[in-house]
């Protein structure tokens, strides 16, 4: 099973302040809906705004979302967790997607991102855990809960300002890999 969390996908185009992830919500329900006739997936989405609850920190662990993700875990076989996020209109070395990366003992996680690397342009980070460090920028907790479990992972920033096409295309193309994956293991 694919695991597709968006932990600050829960916006309103009613408040003017950047609040969400503005394409979260968009291309992680995308995600879900095209590999969902090919592979098992289940979709985890944020019940609340970040300002009240940052459901990639600690503090969220009893939370619904949390809870969620946990029960997931806890009753099915999950080979891949896509943590979905978005990024704001700057747009920095020009690629539409960034990658957060916990997880360095993983085959898997390792040949999706050569799968991505030739197919669109990213750019990889190195995350640290929450244990090891109190610099936020580079933290996530869904990642270290994953690493923790055993649950090959990375979080995906998607270019918020990206064209409906476009963003169609990185969905095509994320899909494929897991669609295959899956035909592969039948």
């Amino acid at each position: 099973m694919i695991l597709i969390t968006a932990p600050h996908s829960y916006c309103s185009s009613k408040l003017l302040y950047r609040h969400c992830d503005r394409i979260a919500y968009e291309m992680a329900t995308l995600l879900h809906d095209k590999i969902k006739p090919h592979a098992p997936v289940e979709l985890v989405l944020a019940e609340d705004f970040r300002y009240n609850m940052d459901f990639n920190r600690p503090i969220s662990e009893k939370s619904p979302f949390q809870q969620r993700i946990n029960n997931i875990i806890k009753e099915n076989k999950v080979v891949f967790c896509l943590d979905i996020h978005s990024f704001p209109k700057f747009k920095i070395d020009n690629n539409d997607v960034y990658i957060l990366r916990h997880d360095y003992n993983s085959p898997l996680v390792d040949e999706f991102i050569l799968y991505l690397q030739n197919k669109i342009k990213i750019k990889e980070y190195k995350g640290e855990s929450q244990k090891e460090t109190t610099d936020h920028i580079y933290v996530n907790y869904i990642l270290d809960k994953m690493v923790d479990n055993k649950i090959p992972a990375l979080l995906f920033e998607f270019y918020e300002y990206a064209t409906k096409s476009r963003k169609e295309e990185l969905v095509e193309i994320f899909a494929s890999f897991w669609i295959d994956y899956f035909k592969k293991k039948k």
